[in-house]
């Protein structure tokens, strides 16, 4: 009984644990935000021949993962999705194949805009990836920058 018991209050700890799912808005009012993936999928070890850990030559995969909290998609996150005007917390991921990464950051959308998050490989040697969010209207004006 007493094991029962246990199994049951984990059980009911675990299901407190779990995020929700983020319900994407509709109408005038929201904002677009995107990820664009910029790591290079042709630069693989295989071409320098000899061993190559395993997943080392699988393509990157990003994504974003939260929306203030709430997760976008059970199978590992969405390439874009609305937001409602206001500030956000957002959070992403890179799937190397070898290290799985996260990284959240704010961003102060505006309704109508279409944000993209660009995410590239990282030249800092603390970092693998580097993400920079532009306005897609004005490519060239970084909002933010983070490196994960």
């Amino acid at each position: 009984m007493r094991t029962i018991s246990a199994l049951l209050v984990m059980l009911w700890l675990t299901a407190c644990a779990t995020t929700g799912m983020y319900n994407s808005p509709d109408g005038d009012d929201t904002a677009l935000v995107r990820i664009e993936n910029l790591i290079d999928a042709g630069n693989t070890q295989q071409a320098a021949g000899g061993w190559v850990m395993p997943g080392a030559n699988t393509p990157t995969k990003v994504g974003l993962f939260t929306i203030d909290g709430d997760r976008l998609d059970t199978t590992g996150g969405d390439q874009q999705a609305r937001v409602d005007a206001g500030k956000h917390r957002i959070q992403i991921f890179a799937d190397g194949g070898t290290a799985l990464r996260f990284k959240k950051f704010s961003l102060n959308a505006k309704a109508g805009a279409e944000y993209v998050v660009k995410v590239e490989k990282a030249d800092a040697a603390q970092a693998s990836y580097r993400a920079v969010v532009v306005d897609a209207a004005a490519p060239d004006e970084v909002i933010t920058e983070v490196n994960f």
